[in-house]
């Protein structure tokens, strides 16, 4: 069964940022920031929140995809070939 595409555990979430380019920085709490650089003088940051343990919630998704720059399609692609 497929996965809607804000389904990721935080597992998922890093292994998906980790492919597309971005890197552990640091943990402040319980979230994990992870890093690219897009262009020369353009950091792009993301968070993950390991408190949601069975699932990233809604808000944390949108955000990731927004702040990644990567559109949703492609967070939805990545799931659904895990199922």
């Amino acid at each position: 069964m497929a996965k809607n595409w804000h389904q990721f555990s935080a597992r998922e979430h890093k292994e998906f940022l980790e492919e597309n380019g971005f890197y552990y920085a640091r943990t402040h709490g319980s979230h994990e920031f992870y890093v690219k650089r897009n262009l020369p003088d353009k950091v792009v940051q993301v968070v993950v929140s390991n408190k949601e343990n069975h699932r990233q919630s809604r808000k944390t998704m949108d955000m990731s995809s927004r702040h990644s720059g990567m559109p949703k399609s492609e967070y939805k692609k990545w799931i659904n070939l895990l199922s």
